[in-house]
């Protein structure tokens, strides 16, 4: 089992549509297991919660919908199960939303399948 937490702090840096957003954001992890790809059949399932201004990141890495204006707030959870040696396939839901404005709501599944050799 893995519990993580990541504290961000952004800035601004002169740009003036960013000024008013908040400037301090966090992401909250807990994490079971993990598909390894020399293992078939092993598993793993993750949740994030998420709670980032706009100054916190210029262009977010994961999956969901993350483009809010004022930042986001909002969760994923996700699982991965290794079907065949090598071949591992994951699904991931997110469900995000704008800081301040909760009518700006973005809920969506994010599926892969990787082969490595």
């Amino acid at each position: 089992m893995n519990i993580s937490a990541l504290y961000i702090k952004g800035s601004s840096s002169g740009n003036e549509a960013l000024e008013d957003t908040k400037k301090h954001g966090y992401v909250l992890g807990l994490a079971y297991g993990g598909a390894e790809a020399e293992e078939k059949g092993s598993w793993g399932v993750s949740f994030n919660y998420y709670n980032q201004g706009a100054q916190t990141y210029v262009a977010h890495g994961g999956d969901g919908n993350f483009d809010f204006e004022n930042g986001f707030k909002g969760w994923s959870l996700g699982a991965d199960y290794a079907v065949a040696k090598n071949v591992v396939a994951a699904v991931t839901y997110y469900d995000t939303q704008d800081l301040k404005d909760s009518s700006q709501r973005d809920k969506r599944i994010w599926t892969e399948v990787t082969y490595s050799f």
